[in-house]
Parts: C-alpha cells; structure tokens; sequence
C-alpha cells in the first residue's frame, strides 16, 4: 500500500504528454501572431521612415527652388513690371538671373536639374513627375508652354514635384509669386 499511494501522488503532480503538447501549440499560436505584429509594426515603421525622408527632401527641393524663383528679377525698361522670364512649360523653367546668367530648371530622366550659365547640378532624384503652371494676375492659369515673349502676364508659379522610393511616393506642389511683379515688391 506504501508504494501505490507514492505513485498516486506522484503521477499526479506530473503533466501528462497530451497537456504538454497542448501548452506547446498554444505557445506557438501565441508566437506566430505576435510576430505577425511585430513584422506588421516594423514594415509600417519603415514605411513612415521613407515618406519622411521623402517628404524633408522634396521641402528642401521646394524651398531651394522658392528662393531661386521669387529672385527673378524684372525685366529692365518695361512697363508694367514684367519678370525676366525665357520659356515655360509643363516640365521646365528657363530665366535670367540678376547676374545676367541663364538658369533652367528642369526633369532629366528621373533627376530634377538646375542648370546656372554652364554648370549644372542635381536638386533631387528618384523624381517621376515635375510640372510648371503660371498664373496671371487674376489667378487664371496660362498656357501650358509660353515662349519668352509671352511670359508678361506671369505673376505666380506653381511648381508640382512627384517623387517615388521604396515603394512610396509623395508629391508636393507650392505657389510662389514673382516678387520682381507684386506691387512695392523687390526689383
């Protein structure tokens, strides 16, 4: 009788195999969602990651190109005030600087480009779309291509940047206004 009480008790502290394999397989169900949670977190994290970066590069494009564009100056001898403007179109911006040196701003394959006299140089890259829209006085947009006599009436540009990384894309688009055509604005 000493021994069957002794196994009694002990079998009962035991676990069994099938408990066993139970607590294994509910460890592993608990496992495998969690770590669908931390890839989903993760992915989603890297994803922010690259439209912020994204994002603080187009800014700084955009801010670049601000500053470039409200220095145009105005033509000299005309009346009304006219900005020293060369070709418009969708995808480019030609002027002369106050220097006299001829600046464009353009799409090169997937790099937006600032060309000053014979430099040229890289503002951003991984670019997929850039558009240029000039507006009149009345906020009416022109045409889409305006050739270098027919800039007078431009008094605001809007410049539309698209950029894709990673899988992620971001697009800024921003209005200036010519600071050389604005009444009491900078000559």
């Amino acid at each position: 009788m000493g021994t069957r009480g002794r196994q009694s008790r002990s079998r009962a502290r035991a676990f069994t195999l099938v408990e066993v394999i139970c607590t294994i397989s509910i460890l592993a169900v608990v496992g495998v969602l969690s770590s669908r949670l931390v890839f989903t977190a993760s992915d989603q994290y890297l994803a922010a990651a690259s439209r912020s970066a994204i994002g603080a590069e187009l800014s700084s494009a955009i801010e670049r190109i601000a500053m470039e564009v409200r220095q145009i100056p105005a033509k000299t001898g005309v009346t009304p005030t006219e900005a020293n403007l060369g070709a418009i179109s969708a995808g480019s911006l030609a002027w002369i600087d106050a220097s006299a040196v001829s600046r464009v701003l353009d799409l090169s394959g997937t790099n937006l480009t600032m060309t000053e006299g014979a430099n040229t140089f890289v503002l951003l890259s991984g670019v997929t779309a850039f558009g240029v829209q000039a507006y009149d006085q009345s906020n009416t947009a022109l045409a889409a291509s305006l050739a270098s006599g027919a800039t007078a009436a431009v008094r605001r540009l809007e410049i539309s940047i698209t950029v894709a990384r990673n899988g992620q894309s971001e697009t800024l688009r921003s209005r200036f206004f010519l600071r050389c055509t604005v009444e009491g604005g900078a000559p």
